[in-house]
């Protein structure tokens, strides 16, 4: 069964997303892993919106509130062993209410078939190396393995997410001195009705992080166009 170690990081506030908080140090932009992976080309994205023309904005939003509130309810169970949905105040549709709930119901049924434990959540990593930041969802050990961890509610796991991975595993390590080789996606489908948990490790080496160093750089010919216009968190 997955349990959790101690709670260590920055608990999410309902109403702000989880993960997309931009960082400024003395001034200077480090940018969210989020973020920067914008910077990779979909073709696939623009084919999508083409598809769905004026109902692409709108799905692409709820999507967006669907992942918010799952991801709040696995830090409350993971904190408490129970986990309350909103009541819409905050903005999430009450319309989806079940949806969450059929979710969190495969999300428990995989964490109580698995063994092992969270150590750290919502925790904010900032490499002042190679200039970003951002938080990454848990860290913990599974089957003997220290890894970088990751809730994903998206249409299906991508190879590009072991990108994300690698980079949190940096931050982490200039910050915790702490080496981690291993990255686990957990994606739990959005789509009825099976709300079906997959699971993939990768590999978090140096080739995979260069990668990533690669659109850090892409990131910096475009940031021009996405620079934000408010500073979020100042440190």
């Amino acid at each position: 069964m997955l349990t959790r170690r101690r709670l260590v990081g920055l608990l999410r506030v309902r109403g702000i997303p989880l993960g997309h908080t931009e960082t400024f140090i003395d001034g200077v932009w480090f940018p969210s892993v989020t973020t920067v992976m914008h910077a990779a080309p979909k073709p696939w994205l623009q084919k999508w919106r083409e598809k769905w023309g004026a109902l692409a904005e709108r799905k692409t939003k709820l999507a967006g509130l669907v992942g918010n509130e799952f991801h709040s309810c696995v830090e409350q169970y993971l904190d408490t062993g129970t986990f309350a949905i909103s009541d819409g105040s905050d903005g999430f549709p009450v319309s989806c209410t079940m949806r969450v709930a059929s979710m969190m119901n495969s999300w428990i049924l995989w964490a109580e078939s698995v063994e092992g434990v969270i150590e750290a959540t919502e925790l904010k990593v900032i490499s002042r190396l190679h200039v970003f930041s951002g938080t990454l969802d848990a860290v913990g050990t599974f089957n003997g393995k220290r890894m970088i961890i990751d809730w994903k509610t998206s249409s299906r796991i991508y190879d590009e997410m072991a990108l994300q991975l690698s980079a949190y595993a940096q931050a982490y390590k200039e910050q915790q001195k702490v080496d981690i080789k291993q990255g686990l996606i957990v994606h739990v489908s959005k789509d009825k009705p099976r709300y079906k948990v997959t699971v993939k490790e990768f590999k978090l080496g140096k080739r995979v992080f260069n990668k990533f160093l690669k659109l850090r750089a892409m990131f910096d010919e475009m940031r021009d166009e996405c620079a934000p216009t408010t500073q979020e968190n100042t440190i």
